[in-house]
């Protein structure tokens, strides 16, 4: 049997992103130490499309679907935005850090993305499309969880909460690691 990789495609956070994004987290964590799993900084992105278990000579086809798409689309910004929650609100299985911006160009991102990748046999998602970022994961608390325990976004620091989504990535999963993402490949949008 072949080896197979675990992959995804994502818009990644440049790093100074995840490093303030950490930071704020950093300063803030009695919210995040009653949860089983955090992400670590390093792999903060935004999903565009779970591939799931690929042959790794599957790359390269999926690269070329990345770069036409990326080809046809323009940079945009985006912005981390507000807390949600996966799952019940009192002990919920995810949480995560919403995102503000251009959607309309991240979410033609996400469709053409979902329309080249299905061309090459990957079926997308049948739920709606909901970006975020994932911070953590299995609330274990004892007592309700509360947003009021997470960093509250003022205007003085959108700046440092926006980017220019110039690239996509495919990553692979490792499982075990820490970052626990490996980028393989990446398409570069037109500035």
């Amino acid at each position: 049997m072949q080896e197979q990789w675990r992959v995804f495609i994502a818009v990644p956070l440049p790093l100074e992103r995840k490093e303030w994004l950490k930071k704020q987290m950093d300063n803030h964590d009695s919210a995040l130490k009653e949860f089983k799993k955090q992400s670590d900084y390093r792999d903060y992105h935004i999903t565009l499309q779970f591939l799931g278990d690929v042959e790794p000579d599957k790359v390269v086809h999926i690269h070329e679907a990345m770069n036409q798409v990326a080809a046809s689309m323009r940079a945009f910004s985006l912005q981390l935005k507000d807390w949600g929650t996966f799952g019940q609100p009192a002990s919920p299985r995810v949480l995560w850090c919403g995102i503000e911006g251009d959607l309309s160009s991240l979410q033609q991102l996400y469709g053409s993305l979902a329309d080249k990748t299905k061309r090459i046999g990957f079926e997308p998602e049948h739920r709606p499309y909901r970006p975020h970022l994932t911070i953590s994961r299995q609330y274990r608390g004892t007592e309700t969880f509360s947003m009021d325990k997470l960093p509250q976004w003022d205007d003085h620091s959108a700046a440092d909460r926006t980017w220019k989504v110039d690239r996509i990535v495919l990553y692979r999963t490792r499982l075990g690691q820490r970052p626990m993402y490996e980028e393989i490949a990446e398409s570069l949008i037109q500035s």
